[in-house]
């Protein structure tokens, strides 16, 4: 096939049988690899739309995916501690092991898929936000040209509602437990469905001089590294 353009791509067929899609844009060159030349073509597309949005060839080199995760998480202002800490514990435990030292430029969907086999629903659907995420990130520094998250089948979880107490069993609770030491945080969160971190994280200084009102003014949080620290409430309401 005639060369291109600049930007434009080509594709060929390697004497391996494999298909090759290349493509040129400012003088740097990318090329990946397919089994088939749709498979090609597909990710030479992918490529391409990545330079209609961002203006430039993805990059991602040597990195691996535990660079992209620890790059990210070290750097993330915009993601409080306890979710950082929360990101990392999914990631070391559930998808590390499988894609960690996978190089980025090797990552498909079909890889991704894997990491949720043989995990519970509820487990597998945090994997998969921690991961999309993380791949999105990729996609805007320029690393990826398209999120293979994004191409892997989300796995099926719908969260369901716990089972509440009716006023009766309150009220049995309450009595119960009136002598028990606990029993002012307890009431307190009946009584303004205050967040368990929020209601933890009260000073003295957050009750009025009249002890008629409470401003909320932060949560508190375990950071998974042995501290217990106070963040911002999750939203300003």
């Amino acid at each position: 096939m005639a060369r291109r353009g600049n930007g434009e791509g080509s594709v060929t067929q390697r004497k391996d049988g494999r298909w090759q899609a290349s493509i040129r844009l400012n003088g740097t060159r990318r090329t990946v690899y397919g089994k088939t030349e749709r498979e090609a073509r597909r990710k030479l597309r992918e490529i391409q739309s990545q330079i209609d949005k961002a203006g430039m060839l993805a990059t991602p080199g040597q990195r691996t995916v535990d660079d992209l995760v620890d790059t990210w998480l070290s750097g993330a202002s915009n993601l409080k501690p306890s979710t950082i800490a929360q990101y990392r514990f999914f990631f070391d435990t559930y998808a590390r092991p499988t894609l960690g030292s996978a190089r980025l430029a090797n990552i498909t969907p079909a890889l991704v898929q894997r990491v949720y086999a043989d995990l519970k629903p509820s487990v597998a659907d945090k994997v998969y936000r921690i991961l999309h995420r993380a791949f999105a990130v990729a996609v805007r520094w320029g690393w990826l040209a398209a999120n293979p998250a994004s191409r892997a089948l989300r796995p099926a979880y719908k969260s369901t509602r716990p089972a509440m107490w009716d006023q009766a069993e309150l009220d049995i609770f309450l009595a119960g437990t009136m002598e028990h030491w606990l029993y002012p945080l307890w009431l307190l969160l009946v009584a303004t469905g205050l967040r368990l971190g929020e209601a933890l994280a009260l000073r003295w200084d957050n009750v009025s001089p009249d002890r008629t009102a409470l401003t909320i003014a932060g949560t508190l949080h375990y950071n998974g590294g042995g501290q217990w620290i106070i963040n911002t409430p999750k939203t300003p309401s």
